[in-house]
């Protein structure tokens, strides 16, 4: 039983970050349109939040200040995957850091009230 409780919480744990995977995307999108960056497209906001979540989160492993070169690096990747300005890029960076984080608060709210509802 307890095998079965740990496998649906890891379970749980990968549906969650593919939401914020793609929730994080959405905004990035979102972003670069705001932004006006030519040339946007789902597929890129993907592939750009995909890279900065990775090379972040190796960078801070080895650094002890990995969440500010975390977004450093965020914005670096946005202005060269959507080939923008540093102007654009920033933008974009920080409405979808914004709005990713307000909704995944109010996701992860809603899931913790049903949890305990149905519990």
């Amino acid at each position: 039983m307890d095998a079965a409780l740990a496998g649906f919480g890891f379970g749980m744990i990968i549906v969650m970050m593919l939401i914020m995977l793609v929730v994080a995307s959405l905004f990035l999108m979102v972003g670069a349109n705001v932004a006006k960056i030519k040339g946007r497209s789902f597929g890129k906001a993907i592939g750009a939040t995909l890279i900065s979540i990775i090379v972040s989160f190796l960078i801070a492993l080895v650094f002890p200040i990995g969440a500010l070169l975390g977004i450093i690096i965020g914005i670096v990747v946005v202005k060269f995957v959507y080939d923008s300005s540093w102007g654009q890029a920033i933008i974009a960076y920080i409405i979808s850091i914004v709005v990713s984080i307000i909704v995944m608060v109010g996701l992860f709210f809603l899931f913790g009230i049903l949890g305990v509802a149905t519990a």
